[in-house]
């Protein structure tokens, strides 16, 4: 405990109380440690063998050496390398961010959780900062194709952020886990959010950003991890989606690299030889002749199950049909069938 405490004192400045109500520093780092060891979480020092990997780069962020003109992705140099607070085993040997607006559009939510479902089934960790849209998006595609996620919080490790993400958090530390600089038992504030982008970018070999407006935090992430020398890519997206602002700036700058699908982002992860090959084929498996209706609900199933009344209304098809085409589908291979209902793609189709 003693250790624990000191490791706490240090980290007492991460902290966002008010002022004029801040309690006494030994309370405080009583009801931290307390926090922590409840929560069966630990708080980890720079100097600690178990500093999270990539968390040192951090201080490139620094307001002498980040090279970034956004105040919101420079850090103070006392700031640059915080004591970090952890739930889970955070032992991940790759990892990819996935992140975007929280008002995504549905084709943004599908195309963050097939891209995280694909790339977790390649054993590359996903992470992300636990918010609406993108992010949850993205935990829930990895977590349901059986691979791991993990999420940077812009909270304490106490504390849940949206509050309907309770569960999910839940999840997410018996996977990778959950990280954040906030002290535990503080509130949080804007820049706490901001500073998570930064351990978001730090934890991962390659961000893409999905979706976002012209203020987007995913912005932040994506000048985070360039500015720390980590490949950034970005979804493209239809010139007139507003949504598609962020990725079309990045991409239109030469900041990000055109991400088309899984296969990209392995090659920015330095995936593209003979393994890359084994795992994502040039060609998709050759799809048989399919009618019109076989067509039309092949073209509504993906790779993250979807229920069954999610995929008649996307094509149109009325209950019969749709189950027939499924039958059909289902024999050839192209289609699975999992409980509740619900359909998807096998991998590699």
């Amino acid at each position: 405990m003693v250790d624990m405490v000191e490791t706490l004192r240090r980290a007492l400045p991460q902290g966002h109380w008010p002022k004029a109500k801040r309690e006494p520093d030994d309370i405080l780092l009583e009801r931290g440690a307390m926090l922590l060891t409840a929560r069966g979480a630990r708080a980890i020092a720079p100097e600690d063998p178990a500093y999270p990997r990539g968390l040192r780069d951090l201080e490139k962020l620094s307001h002498r050496g980040s090279g970034e003109t956004d105040p919101r992705i420079r850090r103070p140099e006392k700031a640059s390398l915080p004591v970090t607070f952890l739930r889970g085993p955070w032992d991940s040997e790759r990892a990819v961010a996935i992140v975007g607006s929280r008002r995504a559009t549905l084709d943004g939510v599908r195309v963050a959780r097939e891209l995280a479902a694909s790339l977790a089934e390649r054993g590359i960790a996903v992470v992300s900062g636990l918010a609406q849209g993108i992010d949850a998006a993205a935990h829930e595609g990895a977590l349901q194709a059986g691979g791991r996620s993990g999420a940077v919080l812009g909270t304490s490790i106490d504390r849940c952020f949206p509050a309907g993400h309770e569960r999910l958090q839940e999840r997410l530390a018996a996977s990778l886990g959950v990280m954040t600089e906030v002290f535990p038992g503080s509130p949080s504030s804007p820049a706490a959010f901001s500073t998570r982008n930064h351990l978001l970018a730090a934890v991962s070999d390659l961000t893409v950003v999905v979706q976002g407006d012209e203020k987007s935090g995913a912005l932040i992430t994506a000048g985070a991890a360039r500015a720390m020398g980590r490949p950034v890519g970005a979804i493209p997206w239809d010139i007139y989606e507003a949504l598609g602002t962020a990725s079309h700036r990045l991409l239109h700058d030469g900041r990000a690299v055109l991400i088309r699908g899984p296969g990209d982002a392995l090659e920015l992860l330095g995936e593209s030889g003979p393994a890359a090959e084994q795992t994502v084929p040039r060609h998709a498996p050759a799809v048989p002749p399919l009618d019109e209706v076989e067509s039309r609900a092949f073209a509504s199933i993906g790779r993250i199950p979807r229920p069954f009344d999610d995929v008649a209304a996307a094509s149109g098809l009325t209950a019969a049909e749709l189950l027939a085409a499924l039958l059909k589908l289902e024999i050839l291979g192209l289609v699975r069938r999992e409980a509740g209902g619900r359909v998807r793609r096998p991998a590699g189709v």
